[in-house]
């Protein structure tokens, strides 16, 4: 039957009620909240975008208190790093993106200065990374007390791409012996 009130069936109405409830109370402070946008880009010589860095107050100070990284590449063949973070309900959010042109340590650096800037110096406890090396070499440089730790995902990637075809037949033998490896105290 319809509710005669707002025209939505009983169905639809015990729907929005679960739903309404299934979220916490932290969660109705951003649905009405209207973020402040920082937003700081360089550019070379030719005006041309090296870099842009993106973010938002709210998620400044999510960030604040829990930090997560993740990186993926994009469709304007520039480098875009996510960073992510999980608060005490386990809940991710996305707090941070950023393009970059080049993947040197100085630009990892220069988006690890714009957190720091955005967030009152806030030091992540920990970094999960694809294990690249500019990357870890620009965390020991702008955060030297926060721990790095690599994906398994990536580095399994790394092994099949790099030994992949010097190991031939005894791969799938090492790659099983390294799992146990990994996994053992």
């Amino acid at each position: 039957s319809l509710n005669e009130h707002d025209g939505m069936d009983e169905h639809d109405n015990m729907n929005e009620h679960n739903s309404m409830n299934e979220h916490d109370s932290g969660r109705d402070e951003y649905r009405n909240y209207e973020p402040e946008e920082n937003i700081t880009e360089d550019v070379n010589d030719d005006y041309e975008i090296q870099k842009v860095f993106n973010s938002w107050d709210v998620a400044m100070e999510e960030i604040e208190k829990y930090t997560h990284r993740k990186a993926a590449t994009n469709r304007y063949e520039m480098a875009l790093s996510i960073f992510l973070i999980v608060d005490n309900h386990l809940h991710s959010h996305m707090v941070v993106q950023a393009l970059i042109d080049d993947e040197m340590m100085e630009y990892h650096s220069w988006i690890f200065q714009n957190i720091k800037n955005a967030t009152r110096n806030a030091v992540p406890r920990v970094i999960f990374t694809d294990a690249d090396l500019a990357v870890s070499a620009a965390i020991c440089d702008e955060f030297p007390t926060t721990k790095s730790l690599h994906c398994m995902f990536h580095i399994s990637q790394n092994l099949f791409s790099n030994l992949k075809s010097c190991l031939g037949d005894q791969y799938n033998e090492f790659i099983q012996n390294f799992y146990e490896m990994q996994k053992s105290p």
